[in-house]
């Protein structure tokens, strides 16, 4: 009788502390909102809470702005909470509620036909990983400096994809910068077949067969792509190939860039320069002259361009317009136009043509005598003149200015020589 009476009083403690603990939990309330995929509120949603370990479960519906409202008895437990409309996919997530806060939450139901196109894109993406991962291994031995290798995985990438035109953009660059033109073509090609009438594409297009040494193609391609973009890019790419041009001495073809260019671009002042200088090497000196002024519109002061001027009013014989020019330089840029006058006059030297670069040197004196490399260049060029005492004067000078110099040796041989 006892031990029944133990077993009751034991059972009415815990039913006890059952009541007591379900009487102190904390109530989880949340408010939410229901949107479609364009953030369009969802009315008639309906949104079950279901506990996860004991039997509980609540429901309720959106209202017509698709929000809602939902209290739950015990913030302590895990709860499930599904959301459904006829014509949307179910959401059904697990759900924790804060028991210090009123939780404000919001969901987004994506309709039948919506979940069916991100499947169909995500087995268009999982189509294309064999391509992608191939590009991401060549930019990643681009970037290691690996060329070889980088094209063979961008090939890879447009094997597997050959829709990927960003792969065919990244082989025509590659290409391009190895200057293996026709393959840089092909890519570019490849690209354009993707991207029709796209000026990147026909911009890779103009370099590969401008680098191929196809000059007709090339002004074909440059055509159609004046008639899609005739901006500044388009410009510098055409000045680019005339200063390619000039550096491999073809000056007719570099005259022809550089005037394009500024047909296309008549802002890009720095193509009037190098004109001036390519028309004063082919003797149009009036030509020379105006370019050099209009660059000098630009960039007052300009040595190289002040020079060009200088030199080509003394050609035409024009002495007071040189004397101007000459006058300009020295208030200038004294000593950078020194500098190119010797420049220039060692250039003439070691080409044999004496006498340029005598007045190129002595017009470098001029403007700075404390350079001792003048006096070197102006007693090598009297010597070759058979002006001896000219020549030592010359030297004897370099020796006073620099006598550690690296060639003061072979000066001290040369006057022994004229001596």
């Amino acid at each position: 009788m006892m031990r029944s009476r133990l077993q009751t009083f034991a059972c009415w403690c815990l039913l006890l502390s059952a009541a007591v603990s379900a009487a102190t939990a904390a109530a989880g309330r949340m408010k939410g909102q229901v949107a479609d995929s364009a953030g369009n509120p969802l009315g008639d949603v309906a949104i079950t809470v279901k506990a996860v370990d004991f039997d509980y479960e609540k429901s309720t519906a959106t209202k017509k702005n698709g929000k809602f409202s939902l209290t739950v008895t015990d913030a302590s437990r895990t709860y499930l909470i599904r959301m459904e409309k006829p014509g949307y996919k179910p959401v059904e997530e697990p759900f924790k509620f804060d028991p210090s806060t009123v939780m404000d939450v919001s969901w987004v139901l994506l309709t039948v036909d919506e979940v069916s196109e991100q499947a169909e894109q995500l087995q268009a993406l999982e189509a294309t990983d064999k391509a992608t991962k191939a590009y991401n291994e060549g930019a990643v031995a681009y970037n290691a400096g690996d060329s070889d290798a980088a094209i063979g995985h961008f090939r890879a990438a447009v094997e597997a994809n050959p829709e990927f035109d960003l792969a065919y953009a990244a082989l025509a660059r590659l290409y391009l910068e190895t200057e293996q033109w026709s393959d840089a073509r092909g890519a570019a090609e490849g690209f354009l077949a993707v991207k029709p009438d796209d000026p990147v594409g026909l911009q890779m297009l103009y370099d590969s067969v401008w680098g191929a040494g196809d000059t007709e193609q090339a002004n074909q391609v440059l055509e159609q792509l004046l008639a899609l973009d005739s901006g500044p890019a388009v410009a510098a790419r055409i000045f680019n190939q005339a200063v390619a041009a000039t550096k491999n001495h073809d000056y007719a073809l570099a005259e022809r860039g550089f005037s394009r260019a500024l047909e296309v671009n008549p802002e890009l002042y720095q193509a009037l320069l190098p004109l001036a200088q390519i028309f004063f090497a082919g003797e149009k000196w009036q030509a020379a002259i105006d370019k050099a002024e209009a660059y000098l519109e630009h960039d007052p002061g300009n040595a190289r361009a002040n020079v060009v001027r200088f030199m080509s009013y003394e050609e035409l014989g024009d002495s007071a317009s040189a004397e101007a020019a000459f006058t300009e330089i020295k208030s200038n840029s004294p000593e950078a136009a020194a500098e190119l006058f010797l420049r220039d006059g060692t250039n003439f030297y070691n080409n044999g043509a004496v006498a340029e670069a005598t007045k190129a040197v002595e017009t470098s004196m001029a403007l700075d005598p404390s350079n001792p490399q003048v006096y070197y260049q102006l007693g090598l060029c009297y010597a070759s003149s058979g002006k001896n005492s000219e020549a030592k004067a010359k030297l004897q000078k370099f020796l006073e200015l620099a006598p550690d110099h690296p060639e003061a040796a072979s000066v001290r041989d040369m006057l022994s020589y004229l001596n």
